[in-house]
C-alpha cells in the first residue's frame, strides 16, 4: 500500500495530465455530438420551413384566380355597369378545371400550413361542394349566370385566404417557427365559429333556392328574364360554343 502511495506521489503530475486528457476528450466528444445535433436539427428545421413557406406562397398565389372576372355584359341603366362572373364559372368545363387544381393544391400543400389558412381553406371546400350540388341538378348552359349571382362571394374567399398566408410569411417564417395545426386552443376555435357564421351570410347560402332555381330554369328562358344585357363577344365565345355542343 505504502508502495503504491509512493507511486502516486512520485507520479502525480503525469496522473492529472493523463486525467486531463480522458476528461477533455469525453468533453470535446459531448460538445461536438451536441453541435452536430443540433445542426442537423437545424437543417431539418430549415428544410420544413423552406416547404412551408413555398406552400404559403403558392397558396396566395392561387387564391388570385377567386378574383378573377370576366365581363359577360352590362346593365340597362344610365350607367351601363359591367357585368362580371368568376373566370372559372364561365363553362362547366372551366369550373371542372378549376375545381381540379383546388384539390392539387390542398394535396400538395395541405400538411404544410398554418391552422388559420387550413381553417379558410375548409370553408372554402365547404362552398364549393354546395355549389357543385347546385349546379350538378341544373342545366350546364346556366353555370355563367350562376357565377354572377355569387361572384362578390369569392374576393371575400381570397381576401381571408392571402391574409393567413401573409400572416404566417411575416412572423412564425421569420422566426423559424413552424405554423401550428392545433384547433382546440380558444381564439382558434372562436375563429372558426366566426367564419362559419359569415358563410351562412354568402350569397350562395343566403339565396340558395333561388340561384337553385336559376340553376334549373331552361337555358332559352333564362337570358329573356336578366336585367343586364349580355356582351356579344361572350354569347360568341362561350354560350354559342355550347348551343352548338347540344345540336352537335
Amino acid at each position: 500500500m505504502d508502495d503504491i502511495l509512493r507511486l502516486l506521489r512520485d507520479n502525480i503530475s503525469a496522473v492529472f495530465t493523463l486525467l486531463g486528457v480522458v476528461v477533455g476528450s469525453l468533453l470535446s466528444f459531448l460538445s461536438t455530438s451536441a453541435l452536430r445535433m443540433r445542426e442537423a436539427r437545424l437543417r431539418v428545421t430549415e428544410k420544413i420551413i423552406d416547404q412551408r413557406i413555398q406552400a404559403h406562397e403558392e397558396i396566395a398565389r392561387w387564391a388570385t384566380s377567386l378574383s378573377n372576372g370576366y365581363g359577360v355584359g352590362h346593365y340597362r341603366d344610365a350607367e351601363r355597369t359591367s357585368v362580371f362572373a368568376p373566370g372559372f364559372m364561365l363553362s362547366s368545363d372551366k369550373f371542372g378545371e378549376w375545381k381540379q387544381e383546388f384539390s392539387e393544391i390542398w394535396d400538395r400543400y395541405g400538411f404544410w400550413i398554418s391552422a388559420g389558412l387550413h381553417r379558410e381553406l375548409r370553408l372554402l371546400s365547404a362552398y364549393v361542394q354546395e355549389l357543385s350540388k347546385i349546379l350538378a341538378h341544373g342545366y350546364p348552359e346556366n353555370i355563367w349566370i350562376v357565377g354572377v349571382m355569387i361572384y362578390e362571394d369569392f374576393p371575400a374567399f381570397m381576401m381571408q385566404i392571402q391574409n393567413q398566408c401573409y400572416r404566417y410569411l411575416t412572423s412564425d417564417a421569420l422566426m423559424l417557427r413552424a405554423p401550428s395545426q392545433r384547433v382546440t386552443l380558444a381564439p382558434e376555435a372562436e375563429a372558426a365559429i366566426k367564419r362559419k357564421r359569415e358563410l351562412a351570410h354568402t350569397v350562395l347560402f343566403s339565396q340558395r333556392e333561388r340561384i337553385e332555381k336559376l340553376a334549373r330554369t331552361d337555358p332559352n328562358e333564362v337570358e329573356q328574364g336578366l336585367s343586364f344585357s349580355v356582351f356579344d363577344y361572350f354569347r360568341k365565345q362561350y354560350l354559342a360554343e355550347d348551343e352548338e355542343v347540344d345540336r352537335g
